[in-house]
């Protein structure tokens, strides 16, 4: 488990241990990537409270990362991987061939004296190598995603996260799946890391003490309801409202911006995922016609992605469901339906209005169905 523990000597000095084979002993700082963090208890310039519950903490320093990757076409070697106190994934310091150092996020699988690029071209599928999203095969697992035209990676960037490269299409379009499973359109001039980010294990962190909360700048939390009725609105008894010191409404209460500047790229949006499905159809599924809910969902939303899409390029889903009939808002579509051992791919038409999605996915109980493909013909 990676983690930091600190020991004060009698000169109140902090001295830093790595409890981790992965990181270096008694590496030396580049003071020309790293700035001291100023402590400042959540304080602005004018000395007012803007962020409580923060105070204290130990001395850190900060490590400037190059997220736009400046220096192109350079290979450069990996010298050592670091703890960054200001973030969860570990960053890599990387010497170019020219001799210029630089700070990486790292990815996870990187070692020493490995190489890394950053290239217009498609050279090897490698993990660290940094390129643009139309050169990366479809399938892999990216970090460090741009969303805008030079403005350097933004998304994927915590410990363990990644983004899923789905399907490139003929219109200079890229669909990728972010962490929070939501699907969104990128160009295909956005640069990308392949890779996961360093440091699976920080899921499995865990504090030992208050006192760590406090080497990291956080104060202790009290209670609205613990407070006196002049300093919170739940203080004192009676009702209890949900609300913030201010008044605000704390909870159920959307503080996502309505005109995000990537609202109109998203294709498939997290909040839709969690929505709940009501039933299309009260009756019992062992009753002639029966839709899943589930199906008829996944139809409308692959709807909307093949709308600007040439024909064989059109994307499939997977189903589970065989007892579903077909009907006609489904033609055209491409799905895969599951037989017991694998998917098996079907494009629906016209001529399979009111037939079951399991008629086309044989198993080897049901066997042949004698209504879709004749009766058998006797052997001589």
């Amino acid at each position: 488990m990676t983690y930091l523990r600190y020991k004060l000597k009698k000169k109140k000095k902090v001295k830093f241990l790595y409890k981790n084979k992965e990181m270096p002993k008694g590496a030396n700082r580049i003071n020309s990537l790293v700035s001291i963090r100023p402590l400042k208890g959540g304080r602005n310039n004018s000395g007012v409270c803007v962020f409580r519950r923060r105070g204290g903490g130990v001395k850190n320093f900060f490590r400037f990362l190059d997220f736009y990757h400046i220096i192109w076409e350079i290979p450069a070697f990996a010298l050592r991987k670091e703890y960054d106190p200001s973030r969860t994934a570990f960053v890599l310091l990387v010497c170019y061939i020219n001799g210029m150092l630089s700070y990486y996020l790292a990815t996870d699988g990187i070692k020493r004296r490995n190489v890394l690029r950053t290239t217009n071209f498609f050279l090897e599928f490698t993990k660290g190598y940094t390129m643009k999203l139309k050169n990366i095969p479809e399938g892999s697992l990216l970090n460090s995603v741009e969303l805008s035209k030079n403005s350097g990676g933004k998304i994927a960037r915590a410990a363990g996260t990644f983004c899923i490269l789905l399907k490139k299409f003929s219109s200079k379009k890229i669909l990728v799946r972010l962490p929070s499973k939501e699907e969104i359109f990128l160009k295909e001039n956005f640069i990308a890391t392949i890779g996961r980010v360093s440091n699976l294990k920080h899921r499995f962190l865990y504090l030992y003490k208050a006192g760590q909360n406090r080497w990291r700048n956080k104060k202790p939390v009290v209670r609205g309801v613990a407070r006196n009725p002049i300093d919170h609105p739940h203080g004192g008894g009676g009702g209890k409202p949900s609300v913030t010191l201010w008044g605000n409404i704390a909870k159920n209460f959307p503080t996502r911006k309505k005109n995000k500047y990537h609202n109109n790229v998203i294709v498939l949006s997290r909040k839709k995922k969690k929505k709940k499905i009501t039933k299309i159809m009260t009756r019992s599924k062992w009753k002639s016609l029966y839709i899943d809910p589930v199906v008829y969902y996944q139809f409308q939303e692959i709807k909307k992605i093949n709308k600007n899409i040439n024909e064989n390029e059109l994307l499939s889903f997977e189903i589970w469901s065989r007892n579903s009939t077909i009907i006609p808002q489904f033609r055209n579509a491409v799905v895969e339906i599951y037989n017991g051992n694998k998917f098996i791919p079907l494009r629906i038409d016209t001529k399979l209005n009111g037939h079951k999605l399991g008629e086309f996915a044989l198993t080897k109980k049901l066997g042949p169905l004698i209504h879709i493909l004749g009766k058998k013909k006797k052997k001589k």
